[in-house]
């Protein structure tokens, strides 16, 4: 069964990130995207923040966080 926890650590570039922490930065990286209209997105060029999306749309970012933990090896620069 695969572990959905947001608690679940990862060891990056020495430093230990958990799934919340690269949600975060994901969705954080969408900001200029966004901000161009480069994307399908309900809010136009409005960037939502974290805490203004909903936790439907956090918990995919935590997927896609989880999906890219566990396959690749990703170093903090």
């Amino acid at each position: 069964m695969l572990d959905i926890s947001v608690r679940r650590y990862f060891k990056i570039g020495g430093e230990t990130m958990n799934v919340e922490t690269l949600a975060e930065e994901l969705h954080e990286a969408g900001r200029a995207a966004v901000e161009a209209g480069a994307t399908v997105n309900p809010t136009g060029s409005k960037f939502l923040e974290w805490d203004e999306i909903t936790e439907q749309a956090r918990e995919g970012r935590r997927i896609q966080a989880r999906y890219l933990l566990e396959r690749y090896e990703i170093n903090k620069k």
